[in-house]
C-alpha cells in the first residue's frame, strides 16, 4: 500500500500531491511544500494506493492548516 496527500492552497489556486511519504513504523512523516505557500492556508487529504496502482482508497479530508 503506499501513502498519498493532496494539498490544496486556494490562494494560489493550486494542488499538490505526495506520495510514498512516510513508512507506518517511522511513526512521523515530514511534508515539504513550496515556499511560496509559506503564510497560506491549505485543505489537505489523504488516502492509499495499492501497490499495483489499480486500487485507490476513498479520500479522508483532513482538515485545513496554516502554513508559517
Amino acid at each position: 500500500m503506499d501513502k498519498f496527500v493532496k494539498f490544496y492552497n486556494p490562494e494560489k489556486r493550486k494542488f499538490i500531491s505526495l506520495r510514498k511519504i512516510a513508512k507506518r513504523a517511522d511513526g512521523e512523516a515530514k511534508l515539504v511544500l513550496p515556499t511560496r505557500f509559506s503564510g497560506d492556508r491549505v485543505y489537505i487529504w489523504m488516502g492509499f494506493i495499492s501497490v499495483e496502482g489499480t486500487a485507490v482508497s476513498t479520500t479522508l479530508y483532513v482538515g485545513e492548516v496554516g502554513l508559517g
